[in-house]
């Protein structure tokens, strides 16, 4: 579990990655959080955004240099434990992605 409060917040992002650490505090220990992401391709370091959400998680919006649909997130194969898709996002977008992914391959053809 993580902290619901965090305090020295240090969150970056350059062309390839997503660097964010943290302190805080859960059931009274002290807690050094850090979270070091290689993405698939390369992302825009402008008009990114973070955010806090419920149950101490954390929201990142970073914008693809290309558009382009990616076969997973990270550059590696692995990714961490505690992350996942947002299906419910997937599943609003899937008919606009089929349709961009028609049009990427019409388009090269």
């Amino acid at each position: 579990p993580g902290a619901l409060k965090l305090h020295n917040e240090s969150v970056s992002v350059s062309d390839c990655c997503l660097n964010f650490s943290a302190s805080g505090e859960h059931s009274q220990l002290r807690k050094r959080y850090a979270l070091d992401l290689e993405f698939f391709s390369p992302v825009s370091t402008d008009g990114w955004s973070w955010q806090h959400a419920s149950a101490g998680r954390l929201t990142v919006e970073i914008p693809k240099v290309t558009s382009s649909v990616w076969p997973r997130l990270l550059k590696g194969q692995t990714r961490p434990g505690n992350m996942g898709s947002w299906e419910a996002m997937s599943t609003k977008w899937s008919s606009e992605v089929r349709e961009f992914e028609k049009a990427m391959s019409t388009k090269w053809s």
